[in-house]
Formats: structure tokens, C-alpha cells, sequence
């Protein structure tokens, strides 16, 4: 184990008791999971299921489930994490233009209508059906990041 990364695990909790953030009494509180909690403990019984033969044979969404219990101590991490850190993190690259977005929405617009065409000629499957579907891919990740 680094060091490093351990010692950052033990300022983390300091961190969370600093900012007294509830901890073990949270389900008698009724505050809901960190949605980061919810993603890591679904991944976590996926993995643990299908690759380590439900090894820790996690649940939750009872008292007292081990999942659950973990979801509660995560909770307290991302909580803690997220109070300290800064919000808003830099954008990748420039915004786009009100130009550039409408010009990609047309151009989605004309594809779409192409791509109706192409279905009603029941040649959904053709190849121009599906160099239509790798433009309209293109466009939607130019406008949406996907």
C-alpha cells in the first residue's frame, strides 16, 4: 500500500469529522446516499458477483446489509470530498459557438431526414444507412460529448 495514498486516506477522514458531516447515524436521519455511492456499491456487486464468486456477497437496501453499511461510510468520503473541493472543474476545451451548435443541429436535422428516407425504402440496413448513422454518431458527439 503507498504510504502516500494511506496518509491521504487518514487526512480525509480528519476531514470528514472536521466538517461533522453524519456518519453512523445517517439511516436514522433519512439522508440519502451519494449518488457516487450508489454508482461505486453497483459496480462493486457486479464485479464481486460475476468475477469473485460473490465472494462478499454484498446487499443493500435493508438495515444492516453489508452493502449498505459500506454505502454509509462511502457516503461520509464523497461527502467530505466534495465540501472541500472545488465544484466547478475547467472545461476541456472552449464552449461552443450559438453558430456552431445550431449549424450541428441542422446538420442532425438533415441527416435524421435522411435517415427516415433510407428506413422507408426499407433500407435501413443499406450503406448509406449506415454512413448516415456514423455522421449523426459524429454530430451528437461534436454537440453532446457522448
Amino acid at each position: 500500500m503507498s504510504q502516500k495514498a494511506e496518509k491521504l486516506g487518514k487526512e480525509d477522514y480528519k476531514r470528514f469529522k472536521r466538517l461533522k458531516l453524519p456518519g453512523a447515524e445517517r439511516w436514522e436521519k433519512g439522508v440519502d446516499h451519494h449518488s457516487e455511492s450508489i454508482r461505486l456499491m453497483s459496480f462493486l456487486m457486479e464485479h464481486d458477483l460475476n468475477d469473485y464468486n460473490d465472494f462478499f456477497c454484498w446487499k443493500w437496501g435493508g438495515d444492516g446489509d453489508n452493502g449498505e453499511s459500506l454505502m454509509f461510510e462511502m457516503d461520509a468520503y464523497f461527502e467530505s470530498r466534495d465540501r472541500e473541493m472545488p465544484k466547478t472543474k475547467p472545461p476541456l476545451t472552449k464552449p461552443m459557438s450559438k453558430k456552431r451548435r445550431e449549424e450541428l443541429l441542422e446538420d442532425a436535422c438533415n441527416l435524421g431526414e435522411l435517415l427516415e428516407t433510407e428506413i422507408a425504402n426499407g433500407l435501413e440496413d443499406g450503406e448509406d444507412a449506415i454512413k448516415i448513422r456514423a455522421h449523426l454518431k459524429v454530430v451528437r458527439e461534436k454537440l453532446y460529448g457522448e
